[in-house]
């Protein structure tokens, strides 16, 4: 899926939408978190964190501006 279909799918609350956001950016985004929680300790908040961040695009996908910023900032 092309990133303006990707931000339009988002926005229409569309599962593939966000299945697709998992599987384009996913890994991008579990390294930022992994490299941020790497101490041992912090190893078992690291799959909330994901989700956390997952849901926040989901649920704030209507602000993203591409004017200001590219998607995969």
């Amino acid at each position: 899926m092309e990133e303006k279909q990707l931000i339009q799918a988002l926005r229409e609350k569309d599962f593939r939408g966000l299945e697709a956001l998992i599987d384009d950016y996913g890994f991008a985004i579990c390294q930022a978190i992994w490299g941020i929680l790497n101490h041992p300790a912090e190893a078992s908040y690291r799959k909330e964190v994901e989700n956390e961040v997952f849901y926040k695009i989901w649920e704030k996908i209507g602000d993203f501006d591409p004017q200001k910023a590219s998607f995969k900032t």
